[in-house]
């Protein structure tokens, strides 16, 4: 069960970790160095010059501010020299954070959510929520065995490739069982997981099951759960129809879901083996509704069954 906002203190957990392995390299590699005299012979040298050229240029003597910028250069190349015997490149004595933007802190100035904060989060719940644990397939798989099945093929790398869609952002894949509904979208989530993109998929049931640990979780892992579902750059949601419908649950959150994506443009793909009206019967005309939009194309895959074939 989710409570006492497990999700947001593993998401602090997992940036504590990532700021500690950075800022723990940087300081053993210092403390490497600073066992060589000659390392730290030369590291206050170039301190105590820097001391006297500020001096030097506040007396407006340029002349020996000159002569002492000349010392300092030959100790820099001595410097440099030393790291290089030694291996260790001068951006290594400092912290090299895994995101420059917020510095593994999840936020950025002013308060708000990093843009890696959704990624990271998404890795927390994949294992708190155990999502996609399922291996996708890929378009290398898709059998185009006749011209129908490879249109819907060119249709879906087309979608791939012009991530993130501007127009026709969302996808309704309707069919009968084994059409390769599930396939098709397995394809398009993992093109885009190559590209780096935060997709979530999801069968209907295992939403459901997130759905029903949000309606009993505290504000914290509300706001986290709500966040990971309505902010990924692409969210599938597999075999919708399948799974039960439970009282202020189901239909109410997975409304809010759709209808939150939609407000900000944020794609989603949907396959079912309902067809519009079912869909409005089961889950309302305000769902169905949200599905019927110009920003939603709805592709009827027809065929033999795809996985008997495989």
């Amino acid at each position: 069960m989710i409570n006492n906002d497990n999700i947001l203190n593993e998401v602090t957990r997992y940036y504590d970790n990532k700021r500690f392995n950075a800022q723990n390299k940087a300081y053993e590699l210092n403390t490497k160095l600073n066992e060589d005299e000659k390392w730290v012979n030369n590291r206050f040298a170039i301190k105590d010059l820097s001391l006297s050229i500020a001096k030097a240029e506040y007396s407006n003597d340029q002349t020996l501010a000159q002569e002492l910028k000349k010392k300092r250069e030959l100790l820099k190349i001595e410097r440099a020299q030393i790291l290089m015997q030694k291996g260790i490149t001068e951006e290594e004595l400092s912290p090299i954070y895994e995101c420059k933007k917020c510095k593994d802190t999840g936020f950025v100035h002013g308060g708000g959510f990093c843009d890696c904060f959704y990624k990271n989060l998404t890795v927390v719940c994949e294992n708190l929520l155990q999502l996609n644990s399922t291996t996708l397939p890929t378009f290398s798989e898709y059998e185009c065995s006749s011209k129908t099945a490879e249109k819907y093929k060119n249709l879906f790398i087309d979608f791939v490739n012009k991530f993130p869609p501007e127009t026709i952002k969302n996808l309704l894949i309707g069919g009968d069982t084994g059409t390769g509904k599930t396939f098709s979208a397995g394809c398009i989530a993992s093109a885009l997981k190559g590209k780096n993109y935060n997709v979530i998929f999801l069968t209907a049931v295992k939403l459901n099951d997130i759905f029903l640990r949000y309606h009993t979780a505290t504000l914290g892992d509300k706001q986290a759960i709500m966040q990971l579902l309505t902010n990924c750059d692409l969210l599938v949601i597999d075999d919708l129809g399948t799974e039960p419908i439970l009282k202020n649950v189901t239909v109410e959150y997975l409304t809010a879901i759709i209808s939150e994506r939609l407000t900000t443009s944020a794609p989603f793909i949907i396959t079912t083996n309902l067809t519009l009206s079912e869909i409005k019967e089961r889950y309302t005309e305000r769902l169905s509704s949200r599905l019927s939009g110009k920003e939603t194309a709805r592709i009827a895959l027809t065929g033999k069954d795809l996985r008997l074939k495989k």
